[in-house]
C-alpha cells in the first residue's frame, strides 16, 4: 500500500517534466546590471549582458542587443550605440514577420522558451535611440574609438551632415511603423503612437533650415498636442483622472472634445508645461513659417498668452542676436520600473469544458469533471483568497464566467506587470557662465514621456491578452497533477488507509508536483531594464562661450500648483562654438524621484 502512492508521485514528476520547459527569472540579474550602470561601470555593464543574454542564444537575441545599445548610449558613444541599435530594429522586423506557428510553442510551453519580440513601446524606442545617437554624433562632430577596429575621428561638415540625415531618414522609418499600429490599434486606449517621434522629430526638421523643413516640424509639433490630448492623457502622470479616461475610452467619439475635457481630463502641472512648450514651438515656427496663419492656428490651438508674449519677445531677441546658437537639452532619469511576476488564478471548471489532448480529457473522464473540482476544492483547498479580484476576469474570459472563473476550485498562475510611481517632479536646468559663475538664464524641460506609465500599462495590455492562453496552459498541467493525486487518494482509500492519511498522501503529492508547475510556468520577466524611467526635452540659444549646466528639480503634487524642496544635480561644462552650430547635450541622471 506505501509503495503505490510513491510509485504514482513518480509517474507525475516525469508527466510534468515533459509538460514544462524550464523558465528561470532575471530580473534579479538585471538590477544587478543596472547597478553596475548607475556606477558608470560600462564594460562591467556590457559583460553582464553577455552573461545575461549570450551571443548566439537567438530567443534572448533582441534583448541583447537594446541592452547594449543603451549601454552604448548611456557611456556617450553613441557611435556603437547606433550600431547595435541597427541590428535590433532588424532583429525585431525580422521577428515580426516570423511565422506566426513560432510563437504559438507558448500555448504548450512557458513564454520563456519562445523569442523576445519586444514589448510595443519599446520597438518604438529603437527608434528614438538610433534617430537621437544620429543627431548627437551631427552635433557633436565626432565618433569615439573603436577599441580594435578604428581610433576616434573628427567629422568634416560633410560627413556630420550625413548623420543629420540619417537622423532625418530614421524618423520617416519611425513615423512608417506608428502609422500602421495606428490603423491596427485605433478604437483602444493602448499605446499606438509616440509622443517622443513627435518632439525628437521637430528637433531634428528645425535643424535643416528650410521653408519645408520648419513646415514639417511645425506640423509635428501640432500632432504633438494633439496626440498629448487623444492619447496620453491615459497616463496618470499626466492627467489626474487618468483610469476613467482609460475606462471610457470607446465612448469619446460620440461625446466630443469638450465633454471629454470636462469629465475625464484634470491636467497636472507637468502636462501644463507640456502643453506651454508645444505651444511655444508651433507658435515660433509659425511665425517663420507660416505667419498667415497664426489667428486660425490661435483659434485652434487656444495657446496661453504669456506663451503668445514669449514668442514675440524672442522673435524680436532672435533678430538682435543672430549668432547666437541653438542648444537642445535632452533629459534621461534613472530606470524605467522592473517588470516582475504578479499571481492571477483561473478557474477550472473553464479549462475541464474546453480540453483539447485526448489524454488529459480521458484523465479526466475517468474520475468525472464534477468530482475532480470538488477533490480540488474541498480536499487540496485549491480556492482563490477570500476578496480576490482577479482583473482579467471579466475582460478577458467574458463577464458571464467571470464568477466561475474567480469563485469556483481555481489555479494561481504568473503573468508579468509593471508598476509604476507617477512622475511628480518638476525641473528646470540653469546655465551658468564657467568663467565667472554668473547664472546667465534657465530654461524648463517638460515631461517629454513617462516611459514607466507607458510601460506599465502595455505590460498589463499583453498580460491581458495572454490571460486565457498562459491560464489554460497552466490549470492543464495542475489537472494532471490533480487527476493523479485524487487516483493516489482513491487507490489509498480502498487499500483501508484512514481518509486522513489517503489525503495527506494526495495531498503530498500535489505539492511536490505544483512546486514543479510553478518552477517552470514563472512569469517571463525579460524586459529592457537599461531604459530612463521619463525623458524631457527642451531648447534655448545662447552666444559661444564656455558654460556650466545644473538641474534643479522640485516635487510639484499632483494638483494644479505647488512647489517644494528643490534638489540639484551638477550637469557638466560645456562649449558653444563660434559658427551658429546646433549644440545638442544629452544629459542622464540618477533616479530623482
Amino acid at each position: 500500500m506505501k509503495c503505490l502512492p510513491m510509485v504514482a508521485m513518480m509517474m507525475i514528476w516525469l508527466l510534468l517534466l515533459s509538460l514544462a520547459g524550464c523558465a528561470s527569472g532575471v530580473s534579479k540579474k538585471q538590477k544587478e546590471f543596472r547597478d553596475l550602470l548607475l556606477q558608470n561601470k560600462f564594460n562591467e555593464s556590457l559583460s553582464t549582458i553577455d552573461k545575461l543574454f549570450p551571443v548566439g542564444d537567438d530567443k534572448s537575441k533582441l534583448i541583447h542587443l537594446m541592452e547594449k545599445g543603451m549601454t552604448y548610449h548611456r557611456a556617450g558613444k553613441y557611435f556603437l550605440s547606433a550600431k547595435y541599435l541597427q541590428m535590433a530594429d532588424t532583429t525585431s522586423r525580422e521577428l515580426y514577420t516570423q511565422s506566426i506557428s513560432k510563437s504559438a510553442l507558448t500555448v504548450v510551453a512557458n513564454d520563456t522558451v519562445d523569442n523576445y519580440y519586444g514589448a510595443i513601446y519599446e520597438r518604438s524606442l529603437i527608434h528614438f535611440y538610433l534617430a537621437l545617437d544620429y543627431y548627437l554624433l551631427y552635433t557633436t562632430g565626432s565618433i569615439e574609438e573603436v577599441p580594435k577596429v578604428s581610433p576616434a575621428k573628427t567629422l568634416s561638415q560633410n560627413e556630420r551632415n550625413e548623420y543629420l540625415q540619417r537622423a532625418r531618414a530614421e524618423m520617416l522609418a519611425w513615423d512608417s511603423l506608428l502609422s500602421s499600429w495606428k490603423e491596427e490599434r485605433k478604437g483602444s486606449a493602448v499605446f499606438k503612437d509616440d509622443l517622443l517621434a513627435k518632439i525628437l522629430g521637430g528637433m531634428i526638421h528645425e535643424s535643416f533650415a528650410t521653408p519645408n523643413e520648419h513646415q514639417t516640424a511645425l506640423q509635428l509639433y501640432i500632432d504633438g498636442k494633439e496626440l498629448l490630448l487623444k492619447n496620453y492623457n491615459a497616463y496618470v502622470s499626466y492627467n489626474q483622472k487618468a483610469l476613467e479616461f482609460q475606462s471610457n475610452f470607446s465612448q469619446f467619439p460620440g461625446l466630443g472634445v469638450e465633454k471629454v475635457k470636462k469629465d475625464f481630463i484634470t491636467q497636472t502641472p507637468l502636462q501644463n508645461e507640456l502643453v506651454d512648450f508645444l505651444d511655444y514651438k508651433i507658435f515660433s515656427l509659425a511665425k517663420r513659417a507660416r505667419p498667415e496663419q497664426w489667428n486660425q492656428l490661435k483659434n485652434q490651438l487656444a495657446p496661453r498668452e504669456e506663451i503668445l508674449a514669449k514668442v514675440e519677445k524672442n522673435f524680436k531677441d532672435a533678430l538682435n542676436n543672430k549668432n547666437n546658437s541653438r542648444v537642445i537639452l535632452v533629459l534621461q532619469n534613472g530606470f524605467i520600473p522592473e517588470k516582475f511576476g504578479d499571481k492571477y488564478i483561473i478557474g477550472m471548471e473553464g479549462v475541464l469544458n474546453n480540453i483539447e489532448d485526448p489524454k488529459t480529457r480521458q484523465t479526466v473522464q475517468t474520475y468525472g469533471a464534477t468530482m475532480l473540482t470538488s477533490f480540488a476544492a474541498n480536499q487540496l483547498g485549491l480556492l482563490p483568497p477570500p476578496g480576490h479580484k482577479n482583473e482579467f476576469a471579466g475582460t478577458a474570459v467574458g463577464l458571464g464566467a467571470a464568477y466561475a472563473v474567480t469563485n469556483m476550485a481555481s489555479i494561481a498562475f504568473e503573468l508579468p506587470k509593471v508598476k509604476a510611481t507617477p512622475v511628480r517632479k518638476s525641473v528646470v536646468v540653469e546655465i551658468f557662465k564657467k568663467e565667472t559663475g554668473e547664472l546667465i538664464t534657465t530654461v524648463n524641460l517638460p515631461l517629454s514621456t513617462p516611459l514607466g506609465d507607458i510601460a506599465e500599462q502595455a505590460i498589463a495590455e499583453d498580460a491581458g491578452m495572454c490571460y486565457v492562453k498562459t491560464g489554460t496552459r497552466v490549470a492543464l498541467k495542475h489537472l494532471t497533477a490533480i487527476a493523479a493525486a485524487y487516483g493516489i487518494y482513491k487507490m489509498a482509500t480502498e487499500k483501508g488507509s484512514p481518509s486522513f492519511m489517503a489525503k495527506a498522501f494526495a495531498y503530498a503529492s500535489y505539492v511536490a508536483a505544483s512546486k514543479a508547475i510553478e518552477a517552470s510556468e514563472r512569469a517571463d520577466t525579460r524586459y529592457w531594464s537599461s531604459l530612463p524611467n521619463d525623458i524631457r526635452i527642451s531648447e534655448l540659444y545662447l552666444p559661444s562661450g564656455e558654460y556650466e549646466a545644473k538641474a534643479k528639480v522640485s516635487s510639484i503634487g499632483s494638483g494644479s500648483g505647488g512647489g517644494g524642496k528643490a534638489d540639484y544635480f551638477q550637469l557638466g561644462f560645456f562649449t558653444i562654438p563660434n559658427g551658429h552650430q546646433t549644440t545638442a547635450l544629452n544629459y542622464i541622471l540618477p533616479q530623482y524621484q
